[in-house]
C-alpha cells in the first residue's frame, strides 16, 4: 500500500509540474486564438499530459494500469468542449494501446471514450446554465468520471476477473481521479482568472493613454487635482488660458488662482 501511494504521489506531482508548463503557455495564446483552433490546443495540450503520465503507471497483474490520466481526459471536453475532448481521447486511447498495450488495453480504450463523454456533458451543461467551476465541482466531475468509467474494465476482460481488477484498485483509480482532476482543473480556473485580470489591466491601460492624450491635447483647459482639492496636472490649454505655469500651480487649489 506504501509503495502504491508513493506511485500515485509520484504521478500526480509530475502531472502538476507539466501542468503549469502547458497552463502558463496557455494564458499567453488564448486570447489570440479563435474559438475552434483554442479548443483543438487545449485538446493537444491535454492529450500530451495523458500520454505523459501514463508511460510510467501503476500496473496490476490481471493487465490494467492505473494513472492521472482521468483528471486531463474528463476536463478536456469541460474546458474545450467536444473537439478538445476527441483530441485528447484519441492521443490517449493510441498510447494506450501501441506504447502501454497489455492484455486489457481495448478497456483502456473504451475507458477515454467515456471520459471524454463525461466531459463533453459537464461542459454542456456549465455552459447552458452559466455554473461557476470550483474546487467541490471539480472533485464531483472526479467522482462522476470514475463511476462514468466503470464498464469499461468488463470489455477486455470476463466478469471476476474485471471484479478482481476493481477490487484491487477501485481506490486507486478514485484517488488518482479526483486528485488530478482537482490539480488540473485548479490551475486551469488560475491561469483563466489571471488572463481575464491581465487583459482588464491591459484595457485599462489603453483608455487611460487615450483619455491623457486627450487631456494633453485639447484647446480647452484641464486640471486634475487630488481629494483636497490641490492641483496635481494642468494642461497645456490651462497654461495658455490662465497664463499660470504647471509649476505655479501644482499644490494649489484653483479658486486660489483664479
Amino acid at each position: 500500500m506504501f509503495l502504491t501511494l508513493i506511485e500515485i504521489t509520484k504521478g500526480l506531482g509530475l502531472l502538476t509540474l507539466i501542468s503549469l508548463g502547458y497552463i502558463f503557455l496557455l494564458s499567453y495564446t488564448e486570447a489570440q486564438l479563435n474559438k475552434p483552433v483554442r479548443d483543438a490546443v487545449i485538446g493537444l495540450m491535454f492529450g500530451l499530459l495523458i500520454a505523459i503520465v501514463m508511460i510510467d503507471p501503476i500496473k496490476l497483474s490481471e493487465g490494467a494500469t492505473f494513472d492521472p490520466r482521468g483528471g486531463p481526459a474528463i476536463l478536456a471536453g469541460v474546458f474545450a468542449g467536444p473537439i478538445g475532448a476527441i483530441i485528447a481521447a484519441v492521443i490517449g486511447s493510441w498510447v494506450r494501446w501501441s506504447v502501454v498495450g497489455g492484455p486489457v488495453a481495448l478497456g483502456g480504450i473504451v475507458g477515454f471514450a467515456l471520459y471524454a463523454l463525461v466531459g463533453i456533458i459537464a461542459g454542456f451543461v456549465i455552459k447552458k446554465f452559466n455554473l461557476k467551476v470550483g474546487i467541490f465541482t471539480l472533485l464531483f466531475f472526479g467522482f462522476v468520471g470514475t463511476l462514468f468509467v466503470t464498464p469499461a474494465f468488463f470489455v477486455s476482460a470476463d466478469f471476476d476477473t474485471a471484479i478482481s481488477i476493481l477490487k484491487k484498485a477501485g481506490p486507486i483509480l478514485l484517488l488518482n481521479n479526483l486528485l488530478s482532476t482537482l490539480i488540473i482543473g485548479s490551475f486551469i480556473i488560475y491561469a483563466k482568472q489571471w488572463t481575464e485580470i491581465r487583459g482588464r489591466l491591459r484595457h485599462e491601460e489603453i483608455e487611460n493613454a487615450r483619455l491623457a492624450l486627450i487631456a494633453r491635447d485639447t484647446t480647452n483647459g484641464v486640471i486634475i487635482t487630488d481629494s483636497d482639492g490641490l492641483t496635481e496636472w494642468a494642461n497645456e490649454g490651462f497654461v495658455r488660458i490662465s497664463g499660470y505655469s504647471l509649476e505655479e500651480m501644482i499644490g494649489k487649489s484653483p479658486g486660489e488662482v483664479l
